[in-house]
Parts: C-alpha cells; structure tokens; sequence
C-alpha cells in the first residue's frame, strides 16, 4: 500500500521517500485487516469454482489504491468503493493484466530478477494510471497518441465515459 501511494503521488509532484511508509505512521492497523479481509474474501469466492474467485479479485484490485489514499476509511467502506469504481470495467482490467503475461514468462526465465527490478513497478504503475483513470483523472495525455478516438467513440484513452460537467451546473448561454 505504501508503494503504491508513492506511486500514485509521483505522478503529480515528486514523491517523498516518507510516502513509502505513510501506512506505519497512520492507521497502520485498519490497513492490514482490510487487506487481510481482501485476501480471505477473494479465497473464499475461489473455494465456489475458480471463476467468481477471478471476478471478485478484479472487483477488489483497487481496494489496495483507495487505502493508499484513504487509510482511515472501514472495511465496508473501501470494498463498496471498489466495487463502485471496478463495476464495467473487470473485463478491461483482466485484459490488461494480460499483457503482462509475456512480461511474467520472460521473469520466470530470469529466476524473477526481471520481475523485481521491472515487471512488478511496471505492473504497478500502469494500474496506478488506471486507477486515477477510473476516478477521473486525465493521466495520459491521450490527444498526443490517440489523436481522433475520442470523436469516433465518445470515449477516452481506455474506453471510459467522459464525465464532463458543465462550469457552474448549467450551459454556458450564447449571445446572438
């Protein structure tokens, strides 16, 4: 959790070396119990076939994110958040940990040194940037890259609705 804030906080300043362990100074007992409660959960959806265990360990993948940010939230609290920020969007998610399978093979190759030194912060990162995605965040600059998707599917970089409210609750009015 604590390098996953640090990760979270680098990509808007430099991050702290402190943020790394921000978890031990604050609430460092609500933080293991719910992750605790995360794995037992996700155990307990495999022992009913393995399919629910994978869906619900896609609905709980950013139960680690909102404890970096939030660590004095409940249990209750943090899975419906979840939830709530997982919901449509397990699908994508699993399809985007598997492009790292060609990454964990070539670890594996590598008696896990590639795995320590790079898949894992690489990993990390990119459902670092899917989280703040999911929030509504604009992390990558995907006019850069993505230049014309927007028009053609109404969607942003990774297929998400944009939320876009207007200034003020209400439509600008045009002058004639």
């Amino acid at each position: 959790v604590g390098s996953l804030r640090f990760y979270n906080r680098g990509f808007d300043t430099k991050p702290r070396f402190k943020e790394l362990f921000h978890v031990f100074e604050y609430k460092y007992k609500n933080v293991v119990s719910v992750m605790c409660l995360k794995d037992i959960y996700t155990f307990l959806w495999c022992l009913l076939f393995i399919v629910p265990g994978i869906i619900k360990s896609y609905e709980y993948l950013m139960v680690p994110y909102i404890l970096s940010e939030h660590s004095d939230m409940r249990p209750k609290e943090v899975f419906a958040a979840s939830r709530q920020l997982m919901r449509g969007q397990k699908w994508k998610a699993f399809v985007l940990d598997l492009s790292f399978l060609g990454w964990v093979i070539l670890s594996g190759m590598t008696f896990g040194i590639l795995g320590i030194f790079f898949v894992s912060p690489y990993r990390a990162l990119t459902f670092t940037a899917l989280y703040r995605k999911l929030l509504g965040g604009d992390v990558i600059p995907h006019n850069i890259y993505y230049d014309g998707m927007e028009e053609e599917t109404g969607n942003n970089w990774y297929g998400l609705p944009d939320n876009k409210i207007p200034y003020g609750g209400q439509e600008e009015k045009q002058e004639v």
